[in-house]
């Protein structure tokens, strides 16, 4: 491939320019709280599997895709992998682990905590939310003491790229081992950083939290954008990377092979009636038509060969005959559109919803790189293997779900 994968800008839009390596691989993890997390659990599951998660160089994630991406940096670190992925056991070494962290509200708190202050200093908000982070998911042992994972813990290989949406410049905002910085605001080294702060920037889903606001040493953050005002720097604002790219491919720019995860909510068709509803339908609207820009563009990258990839959605409606004796996963209409119009929040998931998410991207990612790359699989021994058989059956996933849409609080179901 001789041309570069252009997904969507410049290179001056990424902190990052090296030059195009022919083994460049991104997979990028979309936005959708627990739910985009759990699916991609799934996904990152069967990819290990298969042998290809090892091959990957970069792991762009935006919003819950960042939540999951960084636990398995954490469970890297732990392990201590550098330079390769391989679980012995990946129940035991990964996915139970996380999800007995969904099972956490990490939400509900921070929420009313801060209630009278809500909407006057929604900072307080996102902080909350980055301790919960921090002892929840993201502390790690060094000479027997208990301290916060740090963006220089991470592995060099793959590279994670935790992104954000920097209100005052408008931009993408990245969170790297090395940089961390947009190309309008400058760039700099913050290794001493806590990884629970980059993904609570990505994660900070408004107007629920953030936006997470940061106070930059303008000496520090170096850029070559001449209409830079330094002294924006010390205000900036960054909130959830789905508000800019929901689907973390800003980061995968001049990349060879492109795989993604999107966990998102479907674009859900509705009548309008009323002023009000009329103006909430608007960002909605607004957000669908940047969303479908930047699927057309990585796939008009395909069609033209400049890179290739898989695209795997949580939501996509079957377009192809089940087999019969083939790993089909959920073939049911009804059932896969329960799962995706489970709820995108930070709130407490069963032990079913998170383990039928799982067994979800799992098959979802499995069927896509069997019928579009099966070239992709490393691992010639591989034979799929459903990760939770006692949820695959319509009647019992159903049950499960038939309450998942709603919201919780408390572990009580919201009217909404």
């Amino acid at each position: 491939m001789t041309k570069p994968a252009n997904l969507i800008e410049s290179n001056k839009e990424s902190p990052t320019n090296d030059a195009v390596a022919p083994e460049k691989v991104a997979l990028c993890l979309s936005g959708g709280g627990y739910r985009a997390a759990l699916f991609h659990l799934g996904a990152l599951r069967c990819l290990h599997e298969m042998g290809i998660l090892q091959s990957v160089t970069t792991i762009s994630s935006v919003s819950g895709g960042s939540i999951i991406s960084a636990y398995l940096a954490k469970r890297m670190v732990d392990e201590k992998m550098n330079g390769h992925i391989h679980f012995v056991n990946w129940e035991r070494d990964v996915a139970q682990g996380f999800r007995d962290f969904t099972k956490i509200d990490v939400r509900t708190w921070p929420m009313l905590i801060h209630l009278p202050w809500n909407w006057l200093m929604p900072k307080w908000r996102a902080r909350h939310l980055q301790r919960n982070y921090d002892s929840a998911l993201f502390r790690i042992s060094e000479n027997n003491k208990e301290r916060s994972l740090q963006l220089s813990d991470l592995p060099t290989q793959p590279e994670f790229v935790f992104c954000a949406t920097d209100l005052t410049f408008g931009t993408n905002w990245e969170f790297t081992r090395n940089l961390v910085g947009s190309y309008k605001a400058g760039t700099a080294y913050k290794g001493e950083w806590p990884v629970a702060l980059a993904v609570t920037a990505s994660s900070s889903f408004p107007p629920v939290f953030g936006p997470l606001q940061l106070k930059l040493d303008p000496k520090e953050f170096k850029t070559s954008y001449e209409r830079r005002d330094p002294e924006l720097l010390k205000r900036v604002k960054l909130n959830d990377g789905g508000v800019y790219d929901n689907l973390g491919l800003e980061p995968a720019k001049h990349h060879n092979v492109v795989l993604i995860s999107d966990g998102g909510s479907p674009f859900g068709y509705m009548g309008i009636a009323g002023p009000i509803k009329r103006i909430a339908r608007n960002l909605p609207v607004i957000m669908n038509q940047v969303g479908s820009l930047r699927k057309r563009m990585y796939f008009t990258g395909i069609t033209k060969e400049w890179h290739k990839g898989v695209y795997v959605d949580i939501g996509h409606e079957r377009t192809s005959k089940p087999t019969p004796g083939a790993f089909d996963g959920y073939i049911d209409a009804d059932v896969r559109a329960m799962i995706a119009d489970i709820r995108t929040d930070l709130d407490h998931f069963s032990d079913e919803e998170s383990k039928i998410l799982e067994n979800h991207g799992y098959f979802e990612m499995y069927r896509r790189i069997i019928g579009k790359a099966p070239e992709f699989i490393a691992n010639k021994d591989f034979a799929p293997k459903t990760p939770h058989p006692d949820l695959v059956c319509c009647g019992p996933v159903r049950k499960a779900l038939r309450w998942s849409h709603k919201r919780k609080l408390f572990g009580i179901r919201l009217p909404i």
